[in-house]
């Protein structure tokens, strides 16, 4: 019994005391008004039972609020505990998320560098060949004697039609080859957004490495692929998205720069689950958000190159990729749209 409880139980005792001293002296009276009034007598020992009554309901009231307070706060206890857990793990993650990005920008570093490697080497290159392919006319002399006589006048003749071959080697052959490489069209370019769907997609595998071998796509679709993996972390699937694209016609506005209520239909995402994790995990994850706001660049960028020349059924089918609903997301996020 707590203080509540004794403190209910001497007030009955006393309260008792003084209904029964009531009824000793006054018994005869209470006995002449159960004959008179039955109705009154009733009401009577109603009043001296009564405040008891209420007494100990008061009493059980208190002692149902202190345990409903004894379980809130061990429930904020436990919530308080996996809060905690929760973070330690988010930090894990974090870490792990960080040394898979920082490996990720290394390889494309080093690609970089030998992609510029070549270039470089093919720009050296380039001089060389008509040397080799001209040969000197036969009444020349040979070159050491030519420079032993006099090296300026000789040496400033075939200086002159270098300019002319080199840029046409380095700009031209060299610059399309290495930066663009083969072609991609415009179904290949949607295609490599939505990613191959299983290990048994041989041709998505295949239109997916064209990409990356392109400066202007492996962008984005790096890009797309890094975020993708780490909204799967948090179990956010694209294919399990609801919610329908918006129109074609609203997404060449937004490539074409509209901002505000023109482009609201943009956010098209309706799971709540998918944009409260992903509203969290950008506030409280540094690296996701700095990879969702590089995503949602590269991706802005790509739209407003492909728009002007793609139909409303290929811009529909960009819409409804695996990347284009991660943008959908994460733009209605980052209240991009709005």
């Amino acid at each position: 019994m707590g203080p509540a409880e004794i403190a209910a139980a001497l007030v009955s005792l006393v309260w008792a005391g003084f209904v029964a001293w009531l009824v000793a002296a006054r018994g005869e009276a209470l006995l002449r008004l159960l004959d008179a009034d039955p109705m009154g007598f009733a009401i009577t020992m109603l009043g001296l039972v009564l405040p008891v009554a209420l007494l100990w309901v008061a009493v059980a009231a208190a002692r149902t609020a202190r345990a409903m307070r004894e379980e809130g706060a061990r429930l904020r206890a436990a919530i308080d505990a996996m809060r905690a857990g929760w973070l330690d793990a988010r930090g894990a993650e974090a870490g792990g998320g960080t040394e898979a990005l920082e490996r990720r920008l290394d390889t494309l570093i080093a690609r970089q560098d030998a992609l510029a490697d070549a270039v470089a080497a093919l720009c050296d290159a380039a001089p060389a060949a008509p040397a080799a392919v001209s040969p000197p006319p036969p009444s020349q002399p040979p070159s050491q004697p030519r420079e032993a006589e006099g090296a300026g006048p000789v040496l400033a003749a075939p200086a002159r039609p270098r300019p002319a071959v080199q840029p046409a080697l380095a700009l031209g052959v060299e610059e399309a080859a290495g930066e663009d490489g083969a072609p991609l069209g415009t179904e290949d370019f949607v295609r490599a957004l939505d990613f191959p769907r299983n290990e048994r997609d041989v041709a998505g595998f295949e239109v997916l490495r064209r990409a990356l071998d392109r400066r202007d796509t492996a962008q984005v679709v790096t890009a797309a692929q890094d975020v993708l993996s780490l909204l799967s972390q948090d179990g956010i699937f694209m294919d399990d998205l609801a919610g329908d694209p918006a129109p074609p016609m609203v997404w060449r506005a937004f490539a074409d720069g509209v901002r505000g209520p023109q482009v609201a239909e943009m956010g098209s995402i309706r799971d709540r689950s998918a944009l409260t994790l992903a509203g969290a995990r950008m506030r409280e994850d540094p690296v996701f958000r700095d990879a969702a706001h590089h995503f949602l660049r590269a991706f802005d960028r790509a739209l407003a190159q492909f728009a002007p020349d793609a139909l409303d059924g290929d811009i529909a089918a960009l819409a409804a990729t695996r990347s284009g609903r991660a943008f959908a997301l994460l733009g209605q996020v980052t209240r991009m749209f709005d």
